[in-house]
Formats: C-alpha cells, sequence, structure tokens
C-alpha cells in the first residue's frame, strides 16, 4: 500500500476510534452537565434569600444525584459537586458526592478535611479540581488511585461551575473506574499489522490498548511520548515515521497507532 494511502487510512482509523471512545462517555458527560446547573441553581437560591449556601442547600442535591447514579452504567463509581473552599458558611472545603459501595449501593462519600491526617482530602490542586478552575474548561484527570477519597483506581471527569458574574463555585465531575473506561476504550480500537493502537492521555500515559502488556496507568517511555507531541502540528514526527495520532479537542485524551518497532515494552 503506498505510503500516503496508509497514513491516510491510519489518520481515519485513529479519528473514528477516538471519536467512539468520546461517544461512549455521553451518558455520564449529561449527568455531569446537569450535576453542574442543580449545584449553580442551588447557589443561586440561596444567595436570592440574602444568605449564605449552607450544607443543607447542598444535602438537598442528594436526592438527583443518588437517582442519577442508581440509572448510570455500573463503571460510574461516583458522583456529586466539589465547592471552591469557604462557599458553605462555616466550612473550608466541602463536597457533596454519592458512590457506589460494595454489593452495588449508592452511599454519600465521606473524606477527612484535617491538613494534620494522613487521609486528609486536599483537593485543590488536585488535577480534576485546579484545571477546570483555572482554564474553565471540561477536564478528565487520570488515571489514578484516589488517595484520601475512594482509594480507587479511577479517571474523574468534571466541569466548572461559576455564578452569572463568573465567579468560580466549584466543579460538579463523576468518577470513571478505570476498568470500566479500559473495556470500553479496547473496543473501540482499530488492528494494524505491526501496529500498536492506544488511547493515551496528552501526559502519554495509556488508559487502554490493544496490547495487554501497555496497561491502564502505562506511561510511555520519553522517545514515544515526544513521537506524539513532536512537529508544527502535534505527532507529525509519528506520521511522518509510519504512525498516527489523533487528539479530542475538549478533553486530553487522543488515540495512538504506533509502529510497533517504535515501542519499547514496558518495564515489569
Amino acid at each position: 500500500m503506498p505510503r500516503t494511502v496508509l497514513a491516510h487510512r491510519l489518520e481515519d482509523a485513529a479519528r473514528g476510534a477516538l471519536a467512539d471512545v468520546v461517544g461512549a462517555l455521553a451518558a455520564p458527560r449529561r449527568t455531569v452537565e446537569k450535576t453542574a446547573g442543580a449545584f449553580g441553581r442551588a447557589v443561586a437560591a440561596a444567595r436570592a434569600e440574602e444568605r449564605g449556601v449552607v450544607r443543607a442547600d447542598l444535602d438537598a442535591l442528594a436526592p438527583g444525584l443518588r437517582a442519577a447514579l442508581a440509572e448510570l452504567p455500573a463503571g460510574v463509581d461516583g458522583i456529586g459537586v466539589v465547592t471552591q473552599p469557604g462557599l458553605v458558611a462555616g466550612e473550608g472545603p466541602w463536597l457533596e458526592w454519592w458512590r457506589r459501595a460494595a454489593g452495588g449501593a449508592v452511599e454519600r462519600l465521606e473524606v477527612t478535611f484535617d491538613p494534620d491526617h494522613p487521609a486528609d482530602f486536599d483537593y485543590p490542586e488536585a488535577e480534576w479540581f485546579h484545571v477546570p478552575r483555572d482554564r474553565g474548561i471540561p477536564w478528565i484527570a487520570g488515571p489514578f488511585v484516589d488517595r484520601g477519597g475512594t482509594n480507587r483506581h479511577l479517571c474523574t471527569l468534571s466541569v466548572p461551575v461559576r455564578d452569572g458574574a463568573g465567579a468560580f463555585l466549584g466543579i460538579a465531575g463523576a468518577d470513571l473506574r478505570v476498568g470500566y473506561l479500559e473495556r470500553l476504550a479496547r473496543r473501540a480500537l482499530p488492528a494494524w499489522e505491526g501496529h500498536c493502537a492506544l488511547v493515551v492521555t496528552r501526559e502519554a500515559r495509556v488508559l487502554a490498548a490493544d496490547d495487554p502488556r501497555w496497561a491502564a496507568g502505562t506511561l510511555l517511555e520519553d522517545e514515544t511520548a515526544a513521537l506524539l507531541r513532536d512537529g508544527s502540528e502535534p505527532g507529525d514526527e509519528l506520521r511522518r515515521r509510519g504512525g498516527a495520532v489523533t487528539w479530542e479537542e475538549e478533553l486530553p485524551w487522543g488515540v495512538a497507532i504506533v509502529p510497533r518497532d517504535l515501542l519499547s515494552a514496558p518495564a515489569r
């Protein structure tokens, strides 16, 4: 097959796979957007009564969160809102978050807000919080182990929530189990002889691959990571060397189809 024809087919395959992966997140993304709207309305209602936001205002979101989580696929581990510290009167950091417990029941996530405690849930500089806060965009952080929170292997989808004047209120989000995402993504990946197809983050961390040696969370070696980013357009160097990569415009994920001779087996 001529090189230019192969290049176009690889690019088309990568774009199609990425569209399928992002499309599989449509239901949790809709739920997160609805949750963001409910959070914003709760804050606006409190202010309309000329009072500060109190814990009861967030407690009122609980029935909707529980019902929404019960309707989502089991791979959606939890949903809720996390506030800008100080938003809730009498509190510093605060959240209203519901998750799946063992056996499938839905329960409130209980965390510790104590800087002297080893399990302190210190979230303001967590990627899933600070990127939406600082850049004003939706984001998916991970894969990571949610230490101090659920202690599970997750990716977190989050969107910023702002008031009518543009002040940041916090985020609405959903925790997605990495195993669930890996299965979804793997089904979308194309098979190309002599190539490995991967879903990767902007930091070149693998979310899924068509080769089990690259498990979710594996960080690609620096040389391979550079191929995904280098060039006047990110990935030009990979394309020049017989591969393809395409990036999602809004979220920090991409699909790469990499010649196997450009990949080193991950360290054990």
